[in-house]
């Protein structure tokens, strides 16, 4: 009796090999989801960041003080002049 040795290679024999845009096409169907996910997820950080500096535009940073602080307790923490150290 005749044994057969099974089929070696990439393509197991019996299978057809699929043409180059057909194997793109269906890697671009597995690979879509997630560059939708990606995008939505750079959308969001994009949004986030923009209204982080629109809110950051409308405090400077040299002028701006504690939210709940009162403009003499700024003040203690400004040096009066002439007493600046290095």
């Amino acid at each position: 009796m005749h044994y057969q040795t099974p089929p070696q290679g990439p393509n197991k024999g019996h299978e057809k090999r699929t043409s180059l845009p057909v194997r793109l096409n269906q890697a671009a169907n597995e690979l879509n989801p997630f560059l939708i996910i990606v995008a939505v997820g750079l959308m969001i950080l994009n949004l986030v960041l923009y209204l982080g500096m629109s809110v950051s535009q409308q405090f400077p940073a040299g002028t701006a003080a504690h939210p709940h602080s009162t403009p003499a307790a700024a003040s203690q923490l400004t040096p009066a002049a002439g007493t600046a150290r290095n």
